[in-house]
């Protein structure tokens, strides 16, 4: 019972420092989950927040003002990371290590050293931190539950910012991006600039959470952040194997309560008195358990599926056939009133294309020299060849992905030579010899259409979905003639080859591109599409 009651009093630090650090592991979500990034730049940006907070609170700055300053410091640091990757062309993990590194010695300067403490003020008679939550409302309540009411705050608010931003125009480019790269590079997207914003959302984000866990623990450090990447993750696979959400505002959810989740288990450790030597030892293990739930659970999937089956009652049974039903209702009068795509008015001219791989050394192929091509508004061309006879490389080179070694590219009126490619998005349209490849699989059918349907625009902070979207999406879909306009909300990557292949055919069409390119196999298509 002493163990118990030792917990229970331990429970409210160890809730209020999950849910501070929650807001570092939504970083980490963004980066590991949305955009397939290994970032490794947060230990050294959660701290970089520190730093800048203690910093700033030590010669006069207010504590809020010096809070969200320490979120732009950790934007800055993703920025560097981002940069690194995306212009210089560095490989993410190791340009986000490079940062990482980095800031051990910037934060250093920031400081001036290894720790530095919280300034004292006088507040009701006695001396106090000087710290955000001294500073906020207390309603009369002890200084752990105030850091705890403030930090579930924090972090809820924190998941409502994310939530909107991820429904804007913005934040799916992001998704599809993170999603499938290719795809959106080849519906206009800039997945450079898409990486560097996410970065530079995500490690603010940490940054914010180093700023306040260092003002919850009265002192920076300069370590404070080490592991931070590894309790992120471990975090987040935690949140996603105990709550199994599937829509974006439950996975973010159940990401900052995985990280309150091990912060509980660690309170546990402490209180069992387990050897300090072996802290780090038993961490390691805690972390590998988490990263393995994945595995474990899915060799327990078999059994529970049976499990459940045979509790399933004649009532779910019906309630599940009902909801199949609905799926196939029939559109409404609004979904008739939208037109399916007119005829393409396309024109290509292709003058001299050279273009030659591994130039200068032991591997170089010339794959095109002095390819002429010239198609009229309204030609469809067929190229016929060999495996290795360059077909798949010219229609690359004509859609921006390989730059050309000579010669020059125009579509229409528009000379494209020296665009990238998802600048010609906006002339292009693309349907991709994998079905794989165009669509994103983890996003709904209308985000999909919604990212091809703003080809060529500029992508704003505007709801990325609006009623009339989703009655114009379901008329389109409803050209192809196979079900799929009542199937809006289901996710790409579990429809057939045959529907997402269908589905990118629409995609590269909807917005009438001056040129289609269609690469082999295509051919097997369902002629109405």
């Amino acid at each position: 019972m002493e163990f118990f009651a030792r917990l229970w009093q331990a429970a409210p630090g160890a809730v209020s420092l999950g849910l501070l650090w929650g807001i570092m592991t939504l970083g980490v979500y963004m980066t590991y989950r949305i955009l397939e990034f290994s970032d490794l730049t947060v230990d050294g940006s959660f701290a970089l927040g520190g730093a800048v907070a203690a910093s700033l609170v030590t010669v006069g700055v207010h504590p809020v003002l010096a809070t969200l300053i320490a979120f732009g410091a950790g934007s800055l640091a993703g920025m560097v990371t981002g940069l690194l990757h995306t212009k210089l062309k560095i490989p993410g993990l190791l340009a986000s290590i490079l940062t990482q590194i980095s800031l051990y010695s910037i934060n250093l300067h920031i400081m001036g050293k290894a720790n530095l403490p919280f300034p004292n003020l006088i507040a009701g008679g006695k001396k106090v931190y000087d710290t955000i939550f001294q500073h906020l409302p207390g309603f009369g309540l002890d200084a752990k539950t105030v850091v705890l009411l403030y930090g579930a705050l924090f972090a809820a608010l924190a998941i409502a910012a994310l939530v909107w931003f991820f429904g804007t125009e913005l934040g799916i480019t992001i998704r599809s991006t993170g999603d499938n790269a290719q795809m959106s590079r080849a519906l206009g997207v800039n997945t450079d600039a898409m990486k560097l914003l996410c970065l530079m959302i995500a490690n603010g984000l940490v940054g914010l959470s180093g700023a306040l866990v260092a003002q919850n623990n009265k002192v920076a450090t300069l370590d404070m952040g080490a592991g931070g990447i590894v309790f992120g993750l471990a975090a987040v696979i935690i949140g996603e194997v105990v709550f199994q959400r599937k829509s974006l505002p439950g996975k973010l959810i159940a990401a900052v309560l995985g990280s309150i989740i091990y912060r509980m288990i660690q309170s546990v450790v402490l209180l069992l008195n387990w050897p300090p030597e072996d802290f780090k030892l038993l961490s390691a293990g805690i972390i590998t358990l988490a990263l393995a739930l994945p595995t474990l659970t899915s060799k327990l999937d078999p059994w529970l599926a049976r499990t459940v089956k045979k509790g399933v009652s004649p009532v779910r049974r019906q309630e599940t056939l009902e909801q199949a039903d609905a799926e196939q209702a029939p559109p409404t009068e609004a979904q008739e009133t939208v037109s399916p795509p007119q005829a393409l008015d396309s024109a290509l001219q292709v003058a001299g294309i050279s273009k030659v791989f591994n130039a200068g050394t032991v591997n170089q192929k010339h794959a095109l020299d002095n390819v002429e091509l010239t198609l009229e508004p309204g030609d469809f061309v067929t190229v016929i060849g060999g495996n290795g006879a360059g077909k798949s490389t010219l229609l690359n080179i004509v859609a921006g992905v390989f730059p050309v070694d000579g010669g020059g590219i125009a579509i229409g009126s528009s000379t494209v030579t020296g665009e990238p490619e998802h600048k010609r998005a906006r002339l292009i349209g693309r349907v991709f010899q994998d079905p794989m490849l165009g669509t994103a699989p983890g996003m709904t059918i209308e985000e999909n259409l919604a990212i091809a349907m703003r080809r060529g625009q500029r992508r704003g902070l505007k709801p990325a979905l609006k009623k009339q979207d989703r009655d114009a999406y379901r008329a389109l879909l409803k050209t192809l003639d196979l079900g799929l306009e009542n199937r809006l909300k289901t996710r790409a990557g579990l429809l057939s080859g045959g529907q997402r292949q269908a589905l990118t055919l629409l995609m590269a069409t909807a917005t009438r591109p001056k040129l289609l390119l269609l690469d082999e196999h295509t051919a097997a298509l369902d002629p109405k599409t």
